[in-house]
Order: structure tokens, then C-alpha cells, then sequence
């Protein structure tokens, strides 16, 4: 049996219909269609929201027809955990083994005996020991070896310094995050990126703007590379290089003249789409690192050209936000104060509905009666992706 065939059977025993499960999934019952059919098949993140929706494993679901695909997306993101915590802990043991050397040449050539403090034992043997219980005992050993050897015992002497000096850096090191992981005190949880695409005037700031509420950041890629333009000499350099000079009278790059030149030649617009996109996924990917580098659990990035480039592969989950084109229009007349044909041939230029929802593996329909009623429905989508992300 194929998987199609399986989710076929799967969705039957259930009794329900492609179009019930499409609204669950935020996807089109044409996508469903093709799943079952065996055209397409379904990314990892609706594979578990198909699994959790008729009640079955993952294994089951599959059939073990693919399950390196699914197995490679969960041993990827494990094993970069384990190599991110391992390489941590070589570094701190390593940073601990050369204070202890430290220590010991100290005292031995001051005082002709090798000393090493008790507190530094502790949190050799506590690094290695994953009972949450042992980060207690070990700051109170710390805490006690602080007070009685540096401020009681040693006061005002030099090994009274070395202990408070010592001591002190324990406590520290304690308290950064692969130390607090190792002892349960702080979870690993992986960020969650989410693509979010689709034709202008359907509704993508409003999506944003929940993931912004519900504790997220977002990467506007045209901002991006609007900056880009602004401060990179070396995307000012290329882009000279390919289209002549590009300087106005202050020294930046004129975007109407480089858009003067490219008009019309595709040839021309392919060069600089290439340009842009390289220079935009790179700093695109280093502030997903700088978030990630923060503690960020929710990213969003916010790109039309998302489907055609390398930040799809980068995100966990993509969204393609769709509205009829007559209520595009109207958006974008308000948002741009422009006339209705000009709006029209600016949807009409753009590439159609099914080009964003076949390649997305959620849909929100923006047809709602208002932007509050659209909020919500992103809220639901959102948090629903979140919330199978964490499991």
C-alpha cells in the first residue's frame, strides 16, 4: 500500500471528507487530492498533524515508506542539539581543568603545597551528573566555600582573594544556559521559522503582526535588502559591476535608475534577482542566527519570492496567505493611493493562487469580513503550528 493510498483509507475510516481535513490542516482540498493521488506528498509537519488527526503514530501513517524523510528531519535537529550541549560542556570542562592547573601552580609555588577547593570538585563531578538535585548542593557548596573560605578564613589574605576570585567564577558559570540545561534547570526549545508568502494585498502584515503578539520576531526580506543597498559595499559593488555606475548625487544607489535599467530585459532582472536574492538569504540567515543566539522560540519571515529560494529549506513550517484578487485590489488602492487599473495590473502580474498554496504547507483564505476576524483566524493557525512544533 502507498502512502496515498493509506491516507485514503486513513481519512475514510474517519469519515471524513478531503475538504473537512483541508480546513483542519489550512490547506486546499486540491492539496489533499494530490496526497492521496500520489502527486505530492506531504511535508513533515503535515504528517504529524495528519497522524494526530486520524489518531495514529507517525510509523503507521507512513507505512515506513519514508521514513528517512522523516527521520532525517528529527536526527538532524537532535544531533545538532547534541553537538551544540556536547561542545559546551568540553568547553567549561576544559575551562575548569585548566583553572584547576592554575590553582594548583599558584599555590604550590606561593605557599610550596597544591591546593585544589572542594567547590571546584564539586562542580567537576556535578557537570557530568544530570540529577536537577545536584544543582542545588553544588550552589550551596559554592555559596559556603565563598563566604567561609574567601571572607571568613582568608580575610584580607591572598588565598582569601583566590577564593573569592575562584568561587565567584563558579557561580557564574553555573548560571550559563548549556550548564542550567545540563542540570533541567533550562529546556532546549528549538525556534520554530515560519515562511509566510503570497501575493500583495492579501493580508501578510496582518499575519505578522500575531507573530509579533504572540512573542515572535519577524524578517521582512524587502527591508532586508533595502539596507543592503543602504550599507553593503560589497552588493554596491556587484551590482555596479553588472549594471554600470548606480550612484545619485549623495553617493547611494539609485533604485529608480537600477530599476530603469532592468525593466523590460529579462535577462537583465534574472542578474539582479540573483544578486539580491544571494545578498538577502545571507544576512536573512545571520539574523535567524542572532535570534536564535537570543533565546528567540518564533521566527517569521516575510518573503513573496519565499517558494523560489534557499529560506524555504531554512524554515520549519510556510504559510501562503490568499485573498480574492477584486478585495487585493481594494487594499492595494487604500494602502498605495493608486488608480484601480494600475492595482489590477499589479495582481494580474503576479503569479497565480495555486502557485503559493500548492508550495506551502498551510493556507490562510483571507475572505473574512474584517482584519479582526483574519487575526484571529492567523492566531489559530500560528499557534497551532507552535503547538505541534513543541510536541
Amino acid at each position: 500500500m502507498t502512502l496515498g493510498e493509506n491516507l485514503q483509507n486513513l481519512r475514510k475510516e474517519k469519515g471524513l471528507s478531503q475538504e473537512e481535513v483541508a480546513k483542519a490542516l489550512f490547506v486546499t482540498r486540491q492539496t489533499i487530492s494530490k496526497w492521496e493521488t500520489g502527486k505530492a506528498e506531504p511535508g513533515v509537519s503535515n504528517l504529524k498533524a495528519l497522524a494526530e488527526l486520524y489518531g495514529v503514530t507517525l510509523e503507521q501513517l507512513v507505512l515506513w515508506e519514508t521514513p528517512q524523510v522523516v527521520k532525517h528531519a528529527d536526527s538532524t535537529l537532535h544531533d545538532s542539539h547534541v553537538k551544540e550541549r556536547s561542545l559546551s560542556y568540553l568547553f567549561w570542562t576544559a575551562l575548569l581543568i585548566a583553572v584547576t592547573v592554575m590553582v594548583g601552580i599558584y599555590t604550590m609555588e606561593n605557599d610550596r603545597s597544591v591546593s585544589i577547593p572542594f567547590s571546584l570538585i564539586a562542580m567537576v563531578i556535578g557537570i557530568w551528573v544530570r540529577y536537577p538535585a545536584m544543582w542545588i548542593v553544588i550552589q550551596c557548596i559554592f555559596t559556603v566555600s565563598l563566604l567561609f573560605s574567601g571572607v571568613i578564613l582568608f580575610l584580607g589574605d591572598h588565598m582569601g582573594w583566590l577564593h573569592l576570585l575562584v568561587n565567584g567564577g563558579y557561580i557564574l558559570v553555573m548560571y550559563t544556559p548549556s550548564i542550567r540545561r545540563r542540570f533541567g534547570m533550562k529546556k532546549n526549545v528549538p525556534m520554530t521559522v515560519l515562511g509566510i508568502t503570497g501575493p500583495t494585498g492579501a493580508g501578510k502584515t496582518t499575519a505578522l503582526r500575531e507573530v509579533e503578539k504572540l512573542g515572535g520576531s519577524v524578517i521582512d526580506c524587502d527591508v532586508v535588502y533595502h539596507e543592503l543597498l543602504e550599507s553593503d559595499l560589497t552588493l554596491q559593488r556587484m551590482l555596479e559591476s553588472a549594471f554600470g555606475p548606480l550612484r545619485n548625487e549623495s553617493g547611494a544607489i539609485d533604485r529608480k535608475k537600477l530599476g530603469t535599467i532592468v525593466f523590460g530585459d529579462p535577462e537583465k532582472l534574472k542578474k539582479l534577482n540573483t544578486i539580491a536574492q544571494t545578498a538577502t538569504v545571507k544576512r536573512t540567515q545571520e539574523r535567524l542566527e542572532e535570534y536564535r543566539a537570543k533565546g528567540k522560540t518564533l521566527v517569521a519571515i516575510d518573503a513573496i519570492g519565499l517558494l523560489e529560494s534557499p529560506l524555504k529549506d531554512l524554515c520549519s513550517a510556510t504559510v501562503a496567505v490568499i485573498a480574492p484578487p477584486e478585495v487585493r485590489v481594494k487594499r492595494i488602492m487604500a494602502r498605495e493611493s493608486i488608480s484601480e487599473e494600475y492595482a489590477w495590473s499589479r495582481v494580474r502580474a503576479q503569479k497565480p493562487d495555486d502557485y503559493f498554496t500548492q508550495g506551502c504547507d498551510y493556507t490562510l483564505w483571507n475572505d473574512c469580513a474584517g482584519p479582526e476576524e483574519f487575526a484571529l483566524q492567523a492566531k489559530t493557525l500560528i499557534e497551532s503550528i507552535l503547538g505541534k512544533d513543541i510536541q
